[in-house]
């Protein structure tokens, strides 16, 4: 093998493993902002989005705001939170939009 061809492998390798470290530290930034709380505004964006779209692709973020909401809120949201909680919190299917 010639030393062009190793050096070839060895910068192919070198791009691979700085490709591999951008995705990990890309998906962590992405887990990080997930835990982040949601304003009052940006969650009722989110829920008109999806209303107006007719799918509920921000559904998870929107549950996780409106828990905390709700925790938040005490003996005036215990109702609301108790009725929430026995909710799943997998994201449902996709709900087509009415015509």
């Amino acid at each position: 093998m010639s030393g062009t061809t190793k050096n070839h492998e060895a910068q192919a390798a070198h791009a691979a493993h700085d490709a591999a470290e951008a995705e990990r530290k890309a998906a962590e930034a992405k887990a990080k902002k997930a835990l982040e709380p949601v304003s009052r505004d940006l969650m009722l964006l989110l829920l008109v989005t999806d209303w107006l779209h007719g799918d509920k692709h921000h559904y998870a973020t929107i549950r996780k705001a409106v828990l905390k909401l709700l925790t938040d809120a005490g003996e005036d949201g215990a109702e609301a939170l108790a009725r929430l909680e026995t909710m799943p919190a997998a994201t449902p299917a996709p709900v087509k939009a009415a015509a």
